[in-house]
């Protein structure tokens, strides 16, 4: 009875929190009672609270071992529990073990099959773990961490619209769920769906609103949105919280540079690389800044970079980017296009991980229907409302002239500059997942409703300005759906010599989704390809007023160029247009920098330099 007593004991000082002494009674009582299960699991349970993971470890298995002795029947718990601890020591094909023989005495237990799952996802076996995850949910519906888990798998898998609906279903079991939130923006702003990640995004940051890494994401997402203001306030109040980190002073280093503040950025990569010299961001900001790009120690610091044991995917690419461009600053053309390469390579390598990288049979397919749905016939009837603030799309290949043509014309003082919205791509994703489009036009009141919501979009960032431009390049996919929602729209498509836009595409490591043809040079003339057949078509069949500038015609005469584009738009002259590289609106595109020069003539006909190097540039 006394006995009996000290171990009831133990459990109560447990239980209010006193660790310390309840091991020292629990161990008095084993004194008497070696090999008693429970007392032997209660130590074993103290151990671990302790952080004594080893010996848990080792007392657990003696207690379900001393259990099987005496002839009891092993609770499920204590069989997940150790298979938990073991998880915790890294053993984790001892925890597979020990998990897959409660699956097999318990098979109707989600919770062990859940386990199972987890542990197969620990050793990287992928296909194994979705199916366990599935037979747990199948088996508890309402287990949230299963669907959320499930849907990280099928995420990394490449499975894109099944990891969606999984992370969906994870949070309409528990809407506060952190990881799943996460996870779920974190797949939408993959996705370019940036409005709606925004929203998942800031109920992550209420659920956890200490997390650094989920504020970078956050940071990121708004500049995608073009929020550069928003972020950059994000991101300094984080440093105040966190102190200096190297992620978040590089990161807020690439919104300065949007904004034109190039010497901030450069001090805000110093004091990055000055914590960790390996930084890829920093590295990869200051080559973007042009910071001392014929700096050859800088070039030896990235390479050592490059050889650390654990450096990721991401972090090699900005690295060999950011190498290429201090290889091409020095006129090393052949080494630089090796670097380029092998930039291009690895994210090529992330993408196809990812499941998002570039198809050229699937694009074809894109083109092909949009093309057969949208005939002259598409264009009659309702659309949206014309408006006295008519939007202006800049469209073309990326690295066509369009952030410089929207830089110029935002110079006047009746032209807004919106950078390049994401609006008219997700509300295009959008019809195409809940209405067929584009086969089927969209009604007309869905029309109107996109329609207010852009333009609402427009006179926030224009208030008062005549015209807001909108100079998303890819918008050239879209130009039907612009056409019935915006029939007083004007549209400048922006052209430049295929070798010198391919070229100029391949040496970036573009920052948001949608760029995966940008990787290889085969993708880049293929996609370039079908942006010239949807642009004939668009010539054919588009209701909207449309001219074209070419980039050349630009570079070689700036103001008759510019004067033609103003009598486009019917504007009268404005001089600052000549002095765009003054105008200090924010540019949140690869072409930051550039657009804060005069006019300069560097980039025409640069594919000479490597026409050596590349097949496709050498073939044109």
């Amino acid at each position: 009875m006394v006995e009996l007593t000290l171990l009831e004991r133990a459990h109560s000082l447990k239980a209010a929190g006193h660790g310390t002494r309840a091991e020292s009674v629990c161990r008095k009582f084993l004194t008497a009672h070696p090999e008693n299960p429970d007392a032997l699991w209660l130590l074993g349970a103290l151990c671990y609270e302790s952080g004594r993971c080893k010996e848990a470890q080792t007392v657990l298995s003696r207690a379900i071992g001393a259990a099987a002795v005496a002839g009891r029947t092993l609770p499920l718990d204590w069989t997940l529990s150790l298979g938990s601890v073991q998880q915790q020591c890294g053993e984790h094909s001892r925890a597979l073990g020990t998990f897959a023989g409660a699956a097999k005495d318990h098979p109707d237990s989600g919770e062990a099959h859940f386990c199972l799952a987890s542990a197969l996802q620990s050793l990287d076996r992928a296909e194994e773990a979705i199916a366990k995850y599935r037979i747990a949910l199948d088996l508890d519906p309402h287990n949230a961490p299963a669907a959320n888990n499930l849907g990280v798998l099928l995420r990394d898998r490449g499975q894109l619209g099944n990891a969606e609906r999984a992370f969906r279903r994870a949070l309409q079991i528990r809407p506060r769920f952190g990881d799943a939130l996460i996870n779920y923006g974190g797949l939408l702003q993959k996705a370019g769906r940036f409005s709606h990640a925004q929203q998942i995004l800031d109920q992550a940051a209420r659920e956890s609103p200490e997390d650094p890494d989920l504020e970078r994401v956050l940071a990121q997402n708004e500049i995608y949105l073009g929020e550069t203001a928003v972020a950059a306030s994000r991101l300094e109040a984080a440093l105040r919280r966190h102190g200096d980190n190297p992620g978040l002073l590089s990161q807020l280093a690439s919104v300065r540079l949007f904004q034109g503040r190039r010497d901030d950025a450069i001090a805000l990569c110093t004091r990055a690389l000055m914590l960790d010299r390996s930084c890829a961001a920093a590295h990869f900001y200051l080559a973007g800044a042009q910071h001392d790009l014929d700096d050859s120690s800088i070039l030896e610091e990235i390479k050592c970079a490059l050889k650390a044991p654990e450096i990721t995917e991401g972090d090699q690419a900005l690295l060999y980017f950011a190498g290429a461009d201090r290889l091409d600053a020095a006129r090393d053309y052949g080494e630089a296009f090796s670097w380029y390469r092998r930039g291009n390579e690895v994210r090529s390598q992330m993408l196809a991980a990812q499941g998002m990288d570039y198809d050229p049979a699937r694009h074809d397919a894109v083109v092909d229907r949009t093309m057969a749905s949208f005939t002259h016939a598409a264009f009659t009837g309702d659309g949206g409302d014309p408006r006295s603030r008519r939007p202006v799309f800049i469209v073309g290949m990326p690295r066509s002239g369009t952030s410089l043509v929207e830089q110029i014309l935002s110079s006047h003082a009746d032209v807004a500059g919106a950078g390049e919205l994401a609006l008219v791509g997700e509300e295009a994703a959008r019809l195409s997942m809940a209405a067929d489009y584009p086969r089927l036009r969209p009604a007309t009141a869905t029309l109107r409703r996109f329609a207010d919501r852009y333009i609402a979009k427009l006179a926030r960032i224009g208030p008062g300005k005549r015209y807001t431009t909108d100079k998303k390049p890819t918008n050239f996919m879209h130009l039907g759906l612009i056409a019935l929602a915006f029939p007083d729209a004007l549209v400048i498509h922006c052209r430049r010599d295929r070798r010198d836009v391919a070229l100029s595409c391949y040496f970036q490591n573009f920052a948001g989704p949608g760029q995966s043809f940008s990787y290889d040079m085969e993708n880049l003339e293929h996609f370039h390809d079908a942006y010239l057949r949807i642009m004939a078509h668009w010539a054919e069949v588009l209701p909207l007023r449309t001219t074209e500038v070419h980039y050349e015609a630009m570079i070689a005469d700036q103001e008759a160029e510019t004067r033609r584009l103003l009598a486009f738009l019917e504007l009268d002259w404005d001089p600052a247009c000549l002095d765009f590289h003054r105008n200090r609106r924010p540019v949140i595109t690869a072409s930051h920098t550039q657009v804060r020069q005069p006019i300069y003539s560097g980039s025409v006909g640069r594919w000479r330099n490597y026409a050596q190097e590349s097949a496709f540039v050498a073939a044109q």
